[in-house]
């Protein structure tokens, strides 16, 4: 049996590809020349162990891999006219998020939140809350096309004070809605949740 009955290949711009794109473009010419050969039985064995190889060292690890985990601050303030919520811009696509990252070593999850609200959002005082609010999940970019499922921890942080002048500010833009507003601007389907129950 040929290769050729295996894979079917596409075009994917080679910011949109996943993992399994990019292990697809790398055996492909493999493919390609096995379906050329006559389809002998060797071949067939050589071939079927082949994909039985790429499946247990690298397809199967990748849907197997468990989500990595991350910790938000959902930034908001008090006003006349009821909650705003503070949101960031990514520094990749430009969309609209809220301040997160990986857990700091000797933080806990709400320490390591406040301090991504001070490096990627200028919040210089706040009250955040000990336990999660809720949880959201979306693929972060890792570089090269290759993405990894994170599960980031939403922390409700009540700002006091912003600074101007903070590590990324010259690299985000940050702005204030409605909670409602700001559910209509990011992506991710759990934190609009979040967002509409504030």
């Amino acid at each position: 049996m040929g290769c050729a009955a295996f894979f079917v290949c596409t075009t994917t711009p080679a910011a949109q590809k996943t993992a399994p794109d990019l292990i697809f473009d790398r055996f492909t010419p493999i493919c390609r020349a096995r379906a050329e050969q006559k389809p002998t039985k060797r071949n067939q064995v050589n071939m079927i162990h082949s994909f039985r190889r790429a499946w247990d060292d690298m397809l199967l690890p990748l849907l197997q891999r468990p989500k990595r985990l991350q910790v938000a601050a959902l930034c908001y303030r008090e006003t006349e006219n009821g909650k705003r919520v503070l949101l960031i811009t990514s520094r990749d696509t430009g969309r609209w998020i809220v301040p997160k990252g990986w857990p700091i070593d000797g933080l806990d999850g709400p320490g390591s939140a406040l301090q991504e609200a001070w490096e990627e959002a200028g919040v210089t005082q706040a009250d955040i809350e000990s336990d999660p609010v809720g949880f959201y999940e979306y693929a972060k970019g890792l570089g090269e096309g290759l993405t990894v499922p994170v599960e980031a921890q939403v922390y409700l942080t009540r700002v006091r004070d912003l600074s101007e002048d903070y590590p990324e500010a010259d690299a985000r833009k940050r702005a204030w809605f409605a909670p409602q507003d700001a559910a209509n601007l990011v992506d991710e389907p759990d934190l609009k949740a979040i967002l509409n129950a504030l």
